[in-house]
């Protein structure tokens, strides 16, 4: 499957996600040729927890949107996705803050119903070739610290799009990175 967008998107009663692939699971999560997993997630609202681990990302170029408006989520472990193909993931985490949903029959806004309060990047999320990252955090207002320390953006540091990606980040203390390299 070349493209998983809009894949589980707007699947509201969706809670877990579970990839069982171990090798010897016959119901592997297939992702090994998909070039696309822009709003894959987006608008799954309840989406407690996800299981990504053998997700294969090494051709994936779109990241756009894929986490947007899962406020549900406590924490999104993307130690295993490899990023060497991909471009754009702009407003990857975005919580929109002009969005409703119903908690508890009461309607409030996604950004202030927002749990998320880690994501973890391993060594092989390292951005060399992205060009857009904007509003990638935007209204992720639990994030108290983040380690961005293996992006590695010298690749497209020119037309590199970073605009609003920390926008609405109250509780943002610590972000954590490299030293630069000459």
């Amino acid at each position: 499957m070349k493209s998983m967008k809009r894949f589980f998107s707007s699947a509201t009663k969706l809670e877990r996600i579970i990839d069982g692939s171990d090798g010897n699971n016959p119901y592997k999560f297939r992702s090994d040729d998909a070039t696309s997993m822009e709003s894959m997630f987006d608008t799954c609202n309840f989406l407690e927890s996800v299981d990504l681990l053998y997700c294969d990302t090494s051709k994936v170029t779109q990241m756009n949107c894929m986490f947007q408006d899962c406020a549900s989520l406590t924490e999104i472990n993307l130690s295993n996705f490899k990023s060497d193909s991909l471009t754009t993931c702009y407003r990857m985490f975005i919580m929109r803050d002009d969005k409703e949903m119903l908690v508890d029959g009461k309607k409030i806004k996604i950004s202030e119903a927002n749990r998320l309060n880690r994501v973890i990047f391993g060594n092989l999320f390292t951005c060399e070739s992205v060009t857009n990252m904007q509003d990638m955090f935007r209204y992720y207002k639990k994030i108290a610290e983040l380690d961005l320390s293996y992006f590695n953006c010298s690749g497209t540091t020119k037309n590199l799009n970073t605009s609003g990606m920390f926008y609405g980040c109250s509780k943002l203390e610590k972000i954590y990175t490299t030293e630069p390299t000459d």
